[in-house]
């Protein structure tokens, strides 16, 4: 997610997928061997410079396989922090760059065939680092698997790539 304050305001604009920048990594799913094809935007309204930043990532899963224990990966950048109204909190782990910070949400639900399902939470910026007219990047994925004794595993250090082909935008 790219955030950009501009006249007093934070601007959250989605742009178009840039998978090849890398910058926010919504998989089109991890399809590893048994996990359905997902696909994820992630959206954010506009927002006064200081205030939290809202966040917003649906997950589709358009079938033909159910999708278990759905599962998400974040990757906040330096001088970002995730500030709450996750439904459940996240595990927070350092890096995997210096700096950054990445959140586990695991196994917060099912995605039947055709269904979305959507996480929505709050970050928080140092106001010092970000001013108004700066931007961060923000790099987001989500797993699921066909079979629901199979909850996605995260390494203890988040690795920058995507387990699998990821796609870009800027906000």
């Amino acid at each position: 997610m790219h955030v950009r304050p501009r006249s007093g305001a934070l601007l959250l604009t989605l742009a178009a997928v840039l998978a090849a920048l890398g910058l926010l990594a919504l998989s089109p799913l991890a399809r590893a061997a048994g996990t359905p094809d997902l696909s994820a935007t992630v959206d954010s309204p506009r927002v006064l410079h200081g205030e939290a930043v809202p966040v917003r990532i649906a997950v589709t899963n358009p079938g033909p396989v159910y999708g278990y224990n759905l599962s998400y990966r974040v990757v906040l950048p330096p001088g970002v922090t995730y500030r709450g109204g996750a439904e459940t909190a996240p595990q927070q782990i350092a890096g995997p760059g210096t700096g950054e910070t990445t959140l586990i949400f695991s196994n917060l639900s099912d995605l039947s065939q055709s269904s979305t399902a959507t996480l929505a939470f709050e970050l928080d910026y140092d106001r010092a680092r970000y001013d108004v007219g700066d931007s961060f990047d923000l790099t987001a994925q989500a797993f699921a698997n066909d079979d629901p004794r199979q909850v996605p595993q995260f390494a203890p250090t988040a690795s920058r790539e995507p387990a699998a082909p990821a796609a870009a935008r800027r906000c």
